[in-house]
């Protein structure tokens, strides 16, 4: 491997990267438990600290990358600022990403016992955009209340999935944590174990240690899964992975979240666009209405499901959130709009012609109820009735015999000349003008 290298450090080493390379991102105590498995090392503190100098050797001498071992034990908290707004641009271009899981039917979590396994877990985590809790021992009374207060928020099912130690601790944290957050405030949510599960043990080889009997729960432990102890670090993190990936996948709607990153492509490309633009210093003109077939396509939907969401979207803001969410099909929103439009046609007819305050809207539905009158005579009728204080009923089934005639070709003239209508059979607009 390494000139100059004893022969078993070559060896470390040489095993070291062969596990690495399938199973990183790892912390050096996952690593150190893959040789224990298969007794290459003692699960003992010196041969651990054995392991970390022959691993710091092997990254310093570039054997082994640096990004294959990670340590989240020492975060760094760093304020978030730019250079110039050209930095803070890149930053809003590079950064952005939209919530998918807001149209989704469930709220998923992870959450950990232990800081030092989200190094190996984050990257499907944050592929998955969820949300990953350490809870570094007991929960403290504020945490609890804080995670409480967020999940009474969610109205929809919230589904946790819990990393921890196989040990009298380990187990007694996940209860206590569970039991407490749902008494805050009555909140309602399912929680499952992923591991450490006892059949892990035997499965995967994983070297036990030995209950700790100062523990006082260790009697209780000890009755329910017997002498052996594992931690969370002793499950290769591949298999972390993998079962992180497995649980969350099973909530995820495959057709709301492919529209929701067909829309996040959209909102990328428009930040690009303002981007580039501001880059070169001109001002951003407004942005031009795209084809509505280009549009359909970007989204994956057809032309008339467009126009309907756009339809929607106008006459009823909240109702088209619904539709984005899941909550209601683009089909119900659709007959929703349309008897919404249906019941407040005679008042917006009104203040077309406007007829606001002139006209009862009782007087107009009832006039609008005759579905057979051409828009011209319904203008006409309401002129004319109010000029003559008659009923707009009667004015409209007058003006209507009077269209009908012409349409028949009757030559006989309706009326007594009145001038309600031309010549052609269409109402005089002399009168409906004046007002």
């Amino acid at each position: 491997m390494a000139k100059g290298l004893w022969s078993s450090t070559t060896n470390l080493i040489g095993a070291a990267r062969r596990i690495l390379a399938r199973e990183q991102p790892a912390t050096i105590r996952q690593l150190f438990y893959r040789p224990v498995s298969i007794q290459a090392l003692e699960n003992s503190t010196p041969h651990y600290h054995k392991l970390i100098r022959v691993m710091t050797l092997a990254r310093e001498r570039e054997a082994i990358p640096f990004e294959w071992i990670v340590d989240r034990s020492r975060p760094t908290y760093a304020p978030n600022v730019f250079d110039d707004l050209e930095d803070g641009l890149r930053a809003l271009r590079a950064g952005y990403r939209r919530d998918c899981w807001q149209g989704q039917p469930s709220h998923v979590e992870v959450w950990a016992e232990k800081d030092a396994i989200t190094g190996a877990i984050q990257p499907v985590a944050d592929e998955l955009g969820v949300t990953i809790r350490v809870s570094r021992g007991f929960t403290s009374t504020t945490r609890v209340h804080e995670i409480a207060s967020e999940f009474a928020a969610i109205s929809k099912p919230v589904h946790v999935y819990y990393l921890g130690d196989h040990d009298p601790s380990g187990r007694a944290i996940e209860l206590d944590l569970y039991d407490r957050v749902s008494r805050c405030d009555g909140v309602s949510f399912h929680m499952e174990r992923l591991a450490i599960l006892e059949e892990d043990i035997r499965r995967f080889k994983l070297p036990p240690l030995r209950v700790k009997l100062q523990d006082p729960r260790a009697a209780g432990f000890r009755r329910t899964f017997g002498n052996q102890a594992v931690e969370l670090d002793a499950l290769p993190p591949d298999e972390l992975r993998r079962r992180v990936r497995e649980a969350v996948e099973s909530h995820i709607d495959g057709e709301a979240w492919t529209r929701a990153l067909a829309v996040e492509r959209a909102e990328k490309e428009s930040i690009e666009d303002f981007v580039g633009r501001w880059k070169a210093g001109r001002e951003t003109p407004p942005a031009e209405e795209e084809p509505i077939e280009k549009t359909a396509r970007m989204f994956g939907v057809s032309v008339a499901d467009l126009k309907l969401a756009e339809e929607i979207n106008q006459a009823d803001p909240g109702l088209f959130e619904a539709v984005s969410c899941g909550r209601i099909t683009l089909a119900q929103a659709g007959r929703k709009v349309k008897k919404q439009r249906k019941a407040t046609a005679p008042s917006r007819r009104l203040a077309e012609l406007g007829l606001t305050g002139l006209v009862t809207e009782k007087e107009a539905k009832r006039a609008m109820a005759l579905a057979s009158v051409p828009e011209d005579i319904f203008e006409a009728a309401i002129a004319e009735a109010i000029e003559t204080d008659e009923a707009i009923e009667a004015s409209i089934r007058r003006l209507t015999r009077r269209y009908n005639a012409k349409r028949r070709g009757d030559s006989r003239r309706a009326g007594s000349g009145d001038g309600a209508a031309s010549a052609e059979g269409q109402p005089c607009p002399r009168r409906f003008e004046a007002l």
